[in-house]
């Protein structure tokens, strides 16, 4: 089972930000140009971007390619890959654990899982 659960991360006096979904699942990225994928793990989803978390150092402003899978969720979803590109936002970088990157998607495509039910 995903984990999953939302939080509007709404803060008195500050910009409303966007409904976010917790969801933990593997994402892969690699920075446009690059052949290499890396390995990462996405924490939440929102209207305009994700959250995620990687070892590796990456910059404001770098445009990325992402791809990760939505789990089935009840009958009304199959899930399904998605893919696009993405442009980070920002980065915070740890000492000692995962650096923790938003990035804003741009022009995200799902497809379909290959599973997906016919609802009746």
């Amino acid at each position: 089972m995903v984990p999953v659960s939302t939080d509007t991360g709404q803060v008195p006096g500050k910009q409303e930000r966007a409904y976010r979904v917790h969801l933990e699942v593997p994402l892969y990225y690699r920075v446009l140009g690059s052949k290499q994928w890396v390995s990462a793990r996405l924490v939440n989803i929102s209207g305009t971007g994700i959250l995620f978390h990687t070892f590796d150092e990456l910059a404001n402003g770098t445009r990325i390619e992402v791809n990760f899978h939505l789990p089935a969720v009840g009958k009304e979803s199959a899930g399904g890959e998605v893919a696009g590109k993405a442009v980070i936002i920002r980065s915070v970088a740890a000492a000692v654990s995962a650096a923790e990157v938003a990035v804003k998607l741009i022009g995200p495509r799902l497809r379909p899982s290959a599973a997906r039910r016919t609802l009746s």
